[in-house]
């Protein structure tokens, strides 16, 4: 093996770690928007209600 190959196995397996925090932020975040989805449809709601007059 080379030096270059020896270098390349531990970069490797620190963008996999990286890769999967990230995936697992984007799980987490997609998560929330789902769970917060009734929120913001009732503050949407409310919105349009208070620039309706309150009818």
């Amino acid at each position: 093996m080379t030096t270059e190959a020896n270098n390349t196995n531990p970069d490797r397996a620190k963008w996999a770690i990286a890769f999967a925090r990230v995936r697992q932020a984007q799980q987490n975040l997609e998560a929330y928007i789902e769970a917060t989805r009734p929120l913001k449809e009732l503050e949407r709601l409310h919105v349009e209600r208070e620039h309706n007059g309150g009818r």
